[in-house]
């Protein structure tokens, strides 16, 4: 694993070193051209920008994307178990397919500081989180939710429950069992509001897996959703793995 001071891309190092900064400045001062120093300026301020832009490490990685896929499974099982399948929305399973996904690395480099500095890395935290938002489920629950189908406001009322169940979730109120949601305060439309609602009433009658012990992805249940679910979210995690050290230069060395 990495330092958790945090890695940067390694193709960034090379490029941008002191010697190489060091070799522009003395470029753009000795420069008469003025296209060319501008072309010099240009250069320098994107090494500069390269050089202070902190990349999450291998374990906050790791560490968002269990807890990605724990969620994943929490929304594919509660959408199986209350018969919600919104066969409109393209991105499933949950969360990891499709634009916008949290598996792509827009979100990755973003979402995985949360478990550095939520505060300090706070603007590239929420430029991840609204590339999310494109994504088919938050499209239909953010706008108007009384224009979503039916299917389409159950899951965004599933995935708004389910979140709160999720203690990595720092930025808001989180409980342990689904007895204390009800203690919780809700904000949104009413209809929204009528659709959490049901979802806590419904959770009150059925038996939610404990997840709390998933330590790591072998840990997620194979029990409570499609086989290939369950598979597919495997798969999608180890392709992500792959692309991390294809695409980004990580190791992973012990998985």
């Amino acid at each position: 694993m990495t330092s958790p001071e945090g890695t940067m891309k390694r193709r960034t190092l090379a490029g941008a070193s002191h010697l190489t900064l060091s070799r522009m400045l003395h470029g753009l001062f000795a420069c008469e051209d003025r296209q060319k120093a501008a072309y010099v300026t240009l250069s320098l301020f994107n090494s500069i920008k390269m050089i202070e832009t902190i990349m999450p490490n291998e374990l906050e990685i790791c560490t968002h994307l269990l807890n990605t896929s724990i969620h994943s499974y929490r929304v594919e099982y509660l959408s199986t178990r209350l018969l919600v399948d919104d066969h409109d929305d393209p991105d499933r399973p949950h969360d990891i397919f499709g634009p916008g996904n949290k598996f792509t690395w827009d979100c990755i480099k973003g979402l995985s500081l949360a478990y550095r500095d939520r505060k300090k890395y706070g603007r590239q935290i929420i430029k991840a989180v609204h590339f999310h938002r494109q994504q088919y489920h938050h499209q239909q629950w953010n706008k108007d939710c009384s224009q979503a189908t039916d299917s389409a406001r159950k899951l965004g009322a599933i995935d708004t429950v389910c979140s709160r169940l999720e203690s990595a979730r720092e930025y808001q109120q989180t409980v342990k069992t689904v007895s204390e949601l009800r203690e919780l305060e809700f904000y949104g439309s009413n209809n929204q509001l009528e659709m959490i609602s049901w979802v806590i009433s419904e959770l009150e009658r059925i038996k939610m897996p404990d997840l709390s012990g998933v330590v790591k992805f072998s840990d997620i249940p194979k029990t409570g959703v499609p086989a290939q679910t369950h598979d597919t979210i495997m798969e999608r995690v180890y392709q992500t793995f792959q692309e991390l050290r294809t695409d980004q230069g990580y190791k992973f060395a012990n998985l």
